[in-house]
């Protein structure tokens, strides 16, 4: 087995085989909302595992520790490779990262999505990666805009009907 994947001598029990990293030289991007959902999980989960240590020695509790440890590591690497970007001015009818935007298709269907970093996406709530070919297309754009997307089978186009949810608000009161 290769050396990668082994435990070595002299490498502590608390250490992950494998330490996390970044995937790009610059930290991912996390709307504030996001970023506090993490920090939540994060004190959750730190408050359980202090819990069960009080607890007797079981599989289960054991087994349960190691899956709140592991789980502690990944969100604390997430923070740390993450930033909640500082919106840029501009109008309020603008797309942009962190904004709720409801477009219409040809056919008149209606949709609002959320642009969110990597680390949110959330498919069943309509959040999607600012890397996204929508998201891409639609960064930029104002309200009564069309924009065409292109998808794996087919293009579609769609019009920007409205833009929401701007976090400027939420960005001025952090740094204040």
């Amino acid at each position: 087995m290769s050396k990668a994947f082994r435990q070595e001598d002299g490498a502590t029990d608390g250490e992950p085989l494998v330490p996390p990293r970044r995937h790009l030289d610059r930290k991912r991007p996390i709307t504030a909302e996001g970023r506090t959902r993490i920090e939540h999980e994060l004190a959750e989960l730190t408050a359980e595992r202090a819990r069960l240590g009080h607890l007797p020695d079981s599989l289960e509790s054991s087994l349960r520790q190691a899956e709140i440890q592991r789980r502690i590591l990944q969100l604390a690497a997430t923070l740390e490779d993450t930033d909640v970007p500082h919106a840029e001015g501009g109008t309020k009818d603008r797309v942009i990262f962190g904004a709720s935007v409801t477009v219409e298709d040809e056919q008149g269907h209606r949709s609002t999505y959320q642009l969110v970093g990597p680390d949110e996406v959330n498919v069943g709530e309509r959040r999607i990666s600012i890397d996204s070919p929508l998201a891409q297309a639609l960064i930029g754009r104002s309200v009564g805009e069309w924009v065409t997307v292109e998808r794996p089978r087919d293009n579609t186009t769609l019009r920007v009907l409205s833009v929401s949810g701007r976090p400027e608000a939420t960005l001025r009161s952090q740094s204040d």
